[in-house]
């Protein structure tokens, strides 16, 4: 369970399929502004392993690594 992270708007991309598209933080202080669908973090199971991810908005993103950021868009993968 992550600490200190924030989700400060959207929800699921898929009406539908609520619990698999909505937006998650899977590590410690990652962000997710907005959008839908969007992965913040390694879904891991440690908490410590991408702490700081960011994630701006848009749609299916994903932020892991030890401090990726990915600004608003489509279907981005930011690793590192």
């Amino acid at each position: 369970m992550a600490a200190y992270a924030t989700i400060s708007g959207g929800g699921p991309s898929n009406e539908s399929d609520v619990e698999y598209t909505n937006n998650r933080v899977y590590d410690d202080y990652g962000t997710i502004g907005g959008g839908g669908y969007n992965r913040a973090g390694s879904d891991d199971g440690n908490p410590l392993s991408a702490k700081f991810t960011t994630i701006g908005g848009g749609e299916r993103n994903t932020a892991s690594g030890t401090t990726p950021r990915s600004a608003e868009a489509i279907t981005t993968r930011s690793s590192g």
